[in-house]
């Protein structure tokens, strides 16, 4: 999983013209032409609270060639999302999913200030929309709310 280079180019031409006709020609709304994203993050406890825009049709893990729905309170896929405390210092969290958002925790972190999600240069994707759009990378530093 090392070329940068997609395989599947009709994939990404389909998702460049979604992204073309929503924030140049104004035709499609931002519902409709973007993936999830961070909306905030904040800290509870020994746990950061992520709050998402753009995936009210809840979020999906692809299964072979499918999409299929992940339900409250499962476990998320994989290893890409990291806290960390002040210090600075990531640690791989288990990420939960909530009715309103992912919970992140890890034994590590007990004051998490600190939060990210794919914050590498290649891994296979993991966590899409309903529309087959993939959770956008994000990182959160705990001092501001984005």
């Amino acid at each position: 999983f090392n070329d940068i280079h997609p395989k599947n180019k009709q994939v990404v031409g389909e998702r460049l013209c979604t992204q073309a006709l929503c924030q140049v020609y104004g035709l499609l709304s931002e519902e409709k032409a973007c993936g999830p994203s961070l909306d905030r993050c904040y800290p509870l406890e020994d746990k950061v609270i992520v709050k998402l825009h753009h995936c009210h049709g809840g979020l999906y893990v692809k299964q072979k060639d499918s999409l299929h729905l992940i339900k409250a309170e499962e476990k998320l896929p994989g290893d890409l999302f990291e806290i960390a405390g002040e210090e600075g210092t990531y640690e791989v969290a288990k990420a939960r999913l909530l009715e309103e958002g992912i919970e992140l925790s890890s034994p590590q972190i007990k004051l998490p200030r600190k939060a990210r999600y794919f914050w590498k240069n290649y891994a296979p994707v993991e966590i899409f929309d309903e529309k087959g759009l993939p959770l956008a990378p994000f990182s959160w530093d705990g001092f501001s709310n984005k």
